[in-house]
């Protein structure tokens, strides 16, 4: 390896001399493939496996790295690497001047040596110094699965004043999908990193001191991840290169004044957590996108101080922000829109306001401290605090994140025979490489870019990685046939789900890098396969990997396993643990549908992808099942589409911003009596799949033991968002929500459950409450009114504006709460949520919504059996009706009144060119119900859907 050491003090040099003796031998394989020696100075969790060196003769990189510029050698590397179907470029520790742009394409990653900057450490590693100002940004990663690591960005001219700083190009803009930036410090630039359209980030470890942005996003879907974000005055001062000003400098004053440390705009959900930032005039500020979009995610663990304003939102959906402390010289939070802001044990400090909301933000409290006075304004606007004994749990985020093989040898496949065109048998060319790494007591077994057909399976034993080309986060839906990538095409007939793995791990095992598909899968007709991955090891690894089409994913059956930011889909089950201790599933994204893209072999039509994932959800998909498991850590998960979410099954252990959508199911606690907590995650469910009854959080018969729930719970419409049948759900700071007023929710407790409820509230949908058991709730906002059932119950802790007899129609057997529909009129039938259109008009999509229509006659027939909405004792009711229109009708209500049925508003409606859900509303003041018909609902033309029928008086009636 060439290392240069021409800016090394004396004590730096007698030190190298030292750690020496520890570097391990650079293993070099066919085309220059290698990995790179390790450097106790620069801990890496990983084997670094290289393409190339920037150093390599052929780039001509300049003797003089500081004064001459090395773009052209630089990027010759990087399109080397890209050339050969992608890799890692490595630039070893030293100085390297650019004056121009690098382009990083799709797989290829530039990786140098790094270590964190603290006030005893100064910045050592790899530092690029930044000059050149003729272009937009000096990193553009352009391609997909790409990014850049361990790296130091300086611009040594760099000029601040307390008022003005030198406007430096942008360091990095990222333009691509599944992009990497970790391990990465900006000593003084004047903006950072800019991730506008560039989906499914992975960011973790970024420091520095950035003056005016350090991170700014727009138009970035498909939930990013920032892990660890650092932003303070002090690393430009603590690296001590030259021209670093004091603690006190200029920049301080400036970054003050005029910094925003992380600016977000529109963003389909993020996960941002385990940060400090320091120093800045906004330390996080959210507003609209460019397309009129906006924001919403996770803050978790994160710690804002010394600016003016800690978070600064002008537009945002909504904030779930856990344990975190938001301090500033004005403001904590300071809101301009309809914001919701879940606030869980956190500290709120402003010397103006520690919370000031306008136009009908929305701030709940729990457990929190707040320093400064409160100001929230508006008609519709909402505040709430309150304290519990129970406390949130302490986040368990301390494990072994460092894995490598035994020997870090690296074993070539391509020198043991392999082809990689996705046709030739490449079976025993891996096989080869594997038993060669096995004869060395471990090793790398090295996949190059390539599609390599395997028709066996394989075992890699212990302390053997099997290593494909990709350097970071990859998906291998996400790219054109020309950059897949290191891809293993399983040619191996289904037809069971029981039975021997394609791979096998041993102790110490694992994969990075690499992507599979299933060649013999049939989308529409799925073919059952045994897991394709098995760990049968301790701490056995899966990290930066994809796989497109797997009936069964992963099944972990050692302890301490860590599979973290790989994209893996499935049809039957992504990921099963069993009896497992200590393991870790984290960063990672899951659904079935990563199995779209036209190039992959038997691959869904764009056209037929609804239908398809309602066939998976219809089959039972489970993303994440966990057995006999202890202490085990569920983190930075999202999901998309799945029969049910998560089952824990007598298991203990934690989750922390998991989430979920398109679900027919969310999370299910069976057997056993531990406890499991859930921090700061939700799931949504959309009535997806078989249909035979939708749920948010469920115990079972036989589970004992306790489920908490921190800031979390369901959202969307289900029959049960709550179903406690047994055991303990424990919620504290929960949200029953939905896309919109959509029906009703319910909430069940059996009679051997127990469910308790501390804070949070039901702001979209009505909530019908079955309870056999001990259910409990306090400081609960039924926002659309309480079950008039339960009002002795649970009226005295919680609040609502009316009470309410409810028909819900929206499951698949009618519920009456209080108000029962004549069954005999009427079939059950389902419909599309959202209507659509395009490719997908015509496809059965997995968005459904439950209703009944009109078999029999021409009208709906409702009778009041709760006494109390009875003989005139409330007169006063709202009626609302919610209805799938989707014909020409006129919808004519009647009501019962002393002297009989009354007509009341009569509702027309022509069709357009859409199907819509509609929710109509009149009002009574002669009611007289108790009859054996109290509404009568009449349809003039062909029966539209009819999802929900409710009644509401106000408290005060």
């Amino acid at each position: 390896m060439n290392t240069r050491n021409s800016n090394l003090s004396l004590r730096q040099i007698s030190l190298l001399a030292v750690f020496c003796s520890l570097l391990v031998i650079p293993a070099t394989g066919a085309s220059g493939w290698r990995t790179i020696a390790e450097d106790v100075r620069f801990p890496s969790d990983d084997v670094i496996v290289a393409f190339c060196e920037v150093t390599d003769p052929k780039y001509g990189l300049p003797t003089d790295t500081e004064k001459t510029d090395c773009t052209p050698a630089i990027q010759k590397a990087l399109d080397d690497a890209q050339a050969a179907g992608g890799g890692t470029v490595f630039i070893p520790e030293g100085k390297y001047r650019l004056d121009g742009m690098l382009k990083i394409g799709s797989n290829v990653f530039l990786r140098g040596r790094w270590c964190q900057i603290t006030a005893n450490q100064p910045a050592a590693g790899t530092i690029l110094m930044l000059y050149g100002s003729g272009q937009k940004q000096s990193i553009l990663i352009e391609g997909s699965g790409c990014g850049v690591r361990d790296l130091i960005f300086w611009h040594p001219e760099q000029s601040v004043t307390q008022s003005n700083a030198e406007e430096y190009p942008l360091v990095i803009r990222g333009n691509a999908s599944v992009v990497t930036i970790e391990n990465i410090t900006f000593i003084n630039a004047y903006r950072g990193i800019d991730l506008s359209q560039a989906s499914a980030s992975c960011l973790r470890g970024i420091y520095g001191s950035p003056l005016k942005v350090g991170l700014t996003a727009d138009k970035s879907y498909a939930v990013s991840r920032y892990d660890r974000i650092h932003f303070s005055p002090d690393y430009w001062s603590w690296s001590k290169l030259p021209g670093s000003p004091g603690a006190d400098g200029a920049h301080r004053t400036f970054m003050r004044s005029e910094g925003t440390a992380v600016h977000i705009k529109e963003m389909d959900g993020f996960y941002f957590g385990f940060s400090d930032i320091s120093g800045y005039r906004r330390g996080l500020h959210f507003e609209k996108g460019v397309s009129g979009d906006d924001a919403s995610g996770k803050l978790c663990y994160v710690s804002v101080t010394d600016c003016d304003t800690a978070l600064h939102v002008d537009d945002a959906k909504g904030f779930m922000i856990l344990d975190c402390k938001l301090v500033g010289s004005d403001y904590g939070i300071w809101g301009n829109d309809r914001t919701h802001y879940e606030i869980h044990t956190s500290t709120i400090e402003g010397g103006i306001h520690s919370i000031f909301l306008q136009k009908n933000g929305i701030a709940e409290l729990v457990n929190s401290t707040l320093k400064g006075e409160t100001k929230i304004t508006g008609p519709r606007s909402g505040y709430a605090a309150h304290h519990y004994e129970q406390v949130l749990p302490r986040f368990n985020n301390n494990y072994d994140r460092v894995r490598k093989p035994a020997k870090h040898d690296l074993f070539n496949i391509k020198q043991h025979g392999a082809i990689g065109d996705g046709k030739a048998d490449d079976t025993a060319a891996v096989e080869a490489a594997i038993a060669a790494a096995r004869k060395n007591g471990g090793g790398i077994v090295f996949v190059p870019d390539g599609e390599y057909r395997i028709t066996r399976e394989l075992d890699l034993g212990k302390g053997i990685e099997l290593r494909g080309n990709s350097g970071g986060r990859h998906m291998v839906c996400d790219k054109t046939s020309a950059e897949l990538g290191s891809v293993l095409f399983i040619d191996m007939p289904g037809g069971h789900e029981n039975g021997t793995p394609f791979l096998t791990l041993g102790d110490g095992s694992g994969l990075r890098g690499i992507g599979f598909h299933y060649l013999q899968q049939d989308y529409k007709n799925f073919q059952p396969h045994p897991f394709m991955v098995r760990c049968n090891g301790s701490k056995n690894y899966i990290i930066d990997c994809s796989a497109s089409n797997p009936y069964q994913g992963v099944e972990l059956n050692g302890d301490e396993p860590l599979i973290e930011y790989s994209f893996i889909g499935g049809l039957k089950r992504t990921y099963r643990a069993n009896g497992s201790t200590g393991g870790r599933i984290q960063n990672c994204h899951i659904k079935p549908d990563f199995w779209r893209t036209a190039w992959l072999p038997g691959s869904p039509k764009t056209s037929e992808l609804e239908e398809f994932k309602w066939k998976v959800n219809a089959g039972g998909y489970e993303p994440i099942y966990l057995k006999d498991c202890d202490d085990f850590v569920v983190m930075s998960i999202f999901n998309h589409a799945s029969h049910t979410l998560m089952t824990v099954d007598n298991s203990s252990g934690q989750t922390l911003m998991v989430g979920g959508e398109q679900l027919q199911g969310g999370y299910v606690l069976k057997n056993g009596s531990k406890t499991f907590d859930f921090l700061s995650s939700k799931c949504n469910v959309n009535h997806i799949g078989s249909r035979d009854g939708t749920f948010g959080i469920k115990s079972l018969p036989g589970f004992k033991g306790s489920a908490r729930f921190f800031c979390s719970g369901a959202s969307g419409t289900s029959d049960e968002t709550w179903n406690a049948q047994d055991g303990h759900l424990f919620f504290q700071l929960t949200s029953i929500t939905g896309p919109s007023n959509r029906g009703a929710n319910s909430i069940h407790c059996g009679p051997e459950g127990k469910m308790t409820v501390q804070s949070g509230g039901a702001n979209s949908h009505p909530i019908g409450i079955e309870n056999e058991g001990s259910l409990r709730m306090e400081n609960f906002d039924f926002a659309h009114g309480l079950l008039n059932s339960q009002v002795a119950r649970l009226g005295a802790n919680n609040s609502f504006p009316n009470t309410f007899v409810l028909a819900d129609l929206n499951q698949p057997n009618p519920k009456s709460y209080g108000l029962e529909i004549d069954t005999a009129t009427i079939e059950m039938g389902d419909a599309l949520l959202f209507w659509n259109k395009g490719w997908a008009k015509d496809s059965l999509d997995g968005r459904r919504f439950m209703g009944a229509r009109l078999k029999n006659g021409n009208a709906y027939s409702f009778k009041v059996t709760d006494p109390e909405f009875q003989k005139g004792k409330k007169p006063a009711v709202e009626i609302t009706l919610f209805f799938r229109l989707d014909t020409d009708c006129t919808i004519k209500p009647f009501y019962r009144t002393r002297d009989g049925l009354k007509p009341a508003k009569q509702f027309r409606h022509k069709l357009g060119s859409d199907p819509t859900w509609k929710e109509y509303r009149f009002t009574l003041e002669d009611a007289w119900f108790g009859s054996e018909e109290d509404l009568r609902i009449e349809i003039e033309g062909e029966s539209p859907m009819l999802a929900m029928v409710c009644f509401s008086s106000p408290v005060n009636q």
